[in-house]
């Protein structure tokens, strides 16, 4: 899938990028720091997620959103909650607040999987498994949660997860693959879970 970054701020441009780094499906197709150079390869059909700021030069992201004639899976990005429920009443896909954790960052991908997998089943007229685009056992093939271990997060696929067991503050999630042990309770564990 291929990712249009639109943001000002070099540090967000980073996170971003770093995040998007670690899903194999996913490509960078362009990074902006205003919305007119962008706006050719979207009205192209060229993009399936837009990561969109909201304060931007000259134009913002809200007014640049509501002239978008042809929009791919759209993720606003801002440090300002006050924005989030306009940016729904435009049919975005999710709203990320600054500083995006990589956690929060991969539900919005989720998101933007269903986004372009509904879209393609209203034009084609069928139910899809899968995007045409995506590969069976990439990132978006089966449901999973990110657990983070030490220093790095790790993907469990679902279908994977035989239990969880807690030990004092951490938990031991044992999976069909490894054994992992994480700070986190039970209780929040189970919040994450389907």
């Amino acid at each position: 899938m291929k990712c249009m970054i639109i943001e000002d701020e070099e540090p967000a441009i980073k996170v971003l990028e770093s995040h998007i780094s670690h899903f194999s499906d996913l490509e960078i197709h362009s990074i902006h720091n205003n919305t007119m150079d962008a706006l050719s390869a979207l009205q192209k059909g060229e993009v399936d997620i837009l990561f969109l700021d909201i304060q931007l030069p000259k134009i913002s992201g809200i007014e640049f959103l509501k002239g978008l004639n042809i929009k791919p899976a759209v993720i606003l990005t801002t440090a300002h909650r006050e924005y989030a429920v306009e940016g729904y009443e435009l049919e975005i896909t999710d709203y990320l607040l600054k500083p995006i954790s990589f956690e929060r960052f991969a539900k919005s991908l989720a998101k933007a999987y269903n986004f372009t997998n509904r879209k393609l089943e209203r034009e084609q007229g069928k139910p899809l498994l899968f995007h045409g685009k995506i590969e069976k056992g990439s990132a978006f093939s089966a449901p999973f949660i990110y657990i983070k271990c030490e220093r790095e997060y790790v993907k469990v696929l679902l279908e994977e997860l035989l239990f969880v067991e807690s030990i004092k503050n951490h938990i031991k999630v044992v999976t069909t693959k490894a054994t992992l042990l994480t700070l986190m309770s039970l209780s929040q564990m189970e919040e994450r879970l389907p």
